[in-house]
């Protein structure tokens, strides 16, 4: 039996979005009280993107999440890139991060993918 592969089927009818990540660093002041972040240039990859509803995200996930979420659907290939991403924006809208809130941003890994689920971020 040949495995079919979800992500090439959905490449093929257009409907993955482009999901830029920015990396950055936090760099800490010379007194230790402040930090910046510098944020690096977006690496881009395509994922399949849903808008979550309030009523949806109560039932499905565990916790309570931003109205404004969104459901991810990336390759497994991509999870470390998430987690150590400072920035995530997809459209015009930035989200949170694994970093900045993990009450906003969850995961779910699955045999042949990663669900994540994205809390809009407060700007």
């Amino acid at each position: 039996m040949q495995k079919v592969d979800i992500f090439d089927i959905l490449k093929n009818e257009g409907l993955l979005e482009k999901i830029e990540i920015y990396p950055g660093k936090e760099t800490q002041a010379t007194n230790y009280d402040s930090s910046s972040t510098t944020m690096y240039n977006p690496i881009t990859i395509k994922g399949l993107v849903s808008e979550i509803s309030q009523s949806s995200l109560k039932w499905k996930y565990f916790g309570n999440l931003a109205v404004g979420s969104v459901q991810v659907i990336i390759e497994k290939r991509y999870k470390s890139l998430m987690l150590a991403g400072r920035q995530i924006k997809i459209r015009d809208n930035y989200y949170s991060v694994h970093t900045d809130d993990s009450k906003n941003f969850t995961y779910q890994e699955k045999k042949d993918y990663i669900v994540f689920i994205l809390g809009l971020k407060n700007v």
